[in-house]
């Protein structure tokens, strides 16, 4: 099952944003600080600059197989290259697992 959901994310003072049907929404976001560090260093991407992925208003979500919570691999572009990011939702807020580089599967799955 795909779901396509559309967010625009503005950086500075602006907020994240989605009017669906009239109804202003603005996820809000959590996750580790240092294992946003952990991603830079391995990936070249934290986790507040992942937070753009929600700009892309073709952006896949896909639930991915766990035992425990669920979880959802999400498919976007930044600046024109392919992330992937594991979110799981708690509460009212998105929380960001993992992001790094698509690998070709994604990209294609993404591009279809």
């Amino acid at each position: 099952m795909l779901c396509k959901h559309r967010f625009l994310f503005c950086c500075g003072s602006n907020t994240l944003t989605s009017d669906i049907n009239g109804i202003i929404i603005i996820p809000m976001f959590d996750f580790d600080e240092q294992k946003s560090l952990l991603n830079l260093a391995k990936h070249g991407i934290d986790f507040i600059d992942a937070r753009q992925l929600w700009n892309d208003p073709a952006i896949l979500e896909i639930p991915a197989r766990t035992t425990d919570e669920p979880r959802y691999l999400l498919i976007g572009k930044i600046a024109g290259k392919h992330w992937s990011c594991v979110v799981t939702y708690r509460d009212d807020r998105i929380r960001i697992i993992s992001v790094r580089r698509s690998r070709k599967e994604e990209v294609a799955l993404y591009e279809s």
